[in-house]
């Protein structure tokens, strides 16, 4: 058990068949060392990472500008739905292909143990999570809004 927490924790540094570290997680299946891949490990997390620290501030940045930007109330809350939405389809996209690569990990031999079962259950309802708040991201920034028909009918709609 001790040996797959300290595997576990390094998975990262791990290197697969090639040399690459990062690549898989190095298990012991029935004394013999297997490699269980892909495996999220610096290899994958880090541009996930990147991507994470540089879109944060960029839609906090874009929800600051919006609430003090002009328009009406109604146009600075779709806008700021859409950009919240755009978030959430970053981030819950990336939870989603990290519970994906664990899943197929796991599931590729069985050489995982009872830490790789209660990890498959844990992340299970995670990977649910993730799928159903993508969908909802993606809708919310790809659904038109329900705008005023009068003022379309006009040509006083302002399409910002």
């Amino acid at each position: 058990m001790a040996e797959a927490v300290s595997r576990a924790v390094t998975a990262s540094s791990d290197p697969d068949r090639m040399g690459r570290a990062g690549h898989v997680m190095t298990v012991i299946c029935e004394g013999v060392p297997a490699s269980l891949g892909p495996w999220p490990g610096l290899y994958y997390s880090g541009p996930m990472f990147v991507a994470l620290t540089v879109g944060t501030p960029a839609c906090v940045w874009a929800l600051r500008r919006i609430a003090h930007g002009p328009g009406d109330d109604q146009q600075r809350r779709n806008r700021a739905w859409a950009i919240t939405g755009a978030w959430g389809l970053m981030v819950s996209s990336q939870v989603l292909l990290v519970v994906l690569m664990i899943l197929v990990a796991l599931t590729e031999k069985d050489c995982a143990g009872p830490l790789g079962a209660a990890t498959i259950v844990a992340i299970c309802p995670l990977g649910l999570l993730s799928l159903f708040t993508s969908g909802w991201s993606l809708v919310t920034v790809v659904a038109p809004r329900a705008v005023d028909d009068e003022a379309v009918g006009d040509g006083t709609f302002d399409d910002e």
